[in-house]
């Protein structure tokens, strides 16, 4: 594939994600922080602590379905300009015409479920020295 048309995919495939994953959390986490803070505390200015605590947790379980989208949404709107057709007529395989989405910055930074980087043990418990 092309250098050029590569990282094009790539960065439309990327900035979709982006706004994908910022659509799905803030709402969520926005309406969870002022069902559980209570007024005295939003008044008092623990709103961006409380939504920087709560982000990380919301976008692990986000990113990896905004990911999953953004790529849907990509491929669709290839298809509807016609797009795809002229890929395989440049003699692009179907596997080379799929590869910014399998190697898109976010798709690689998308948490595996389990991994021990992940965890939500605390530091103590997982290490044994």
């Amino acid at each position: 594939m092309p250098r050029l048309l590569f990282f094009y995919l790539s960065k439309r495939i990327a900035i979709a994600a982006l706004v994908i994953a910022a659509g799905l959390c803030f709402p969520v986490v926005m309406t969870a922080l002022f069902h559980q803070l209570p007024p005295a505390a939003i008044r008092g200015g623990l709103l961006m602590p409380a939504l920087l605590g709560t982000l990380p947790t919301v976008l692990y379980i986000a990113l990896p379905m905004a990911v999953g989208v953004a790529v849907a949404l990509e491929f669709s709107r290839m298809s509807a300009d016609g797009m795809i057709a002229v890929l395989y007529s440049l003699r692009l395989s179907a596997w080379a015409i799929t590869l910014p989405s399998a190697s898109s910055p976010l798709s690689r930074s998308a948490p595996v479920i389990g991994s021990p980087r992940f965890s939500h043990q605390p530091m103590s418990a997982r290490c044994t020295t």
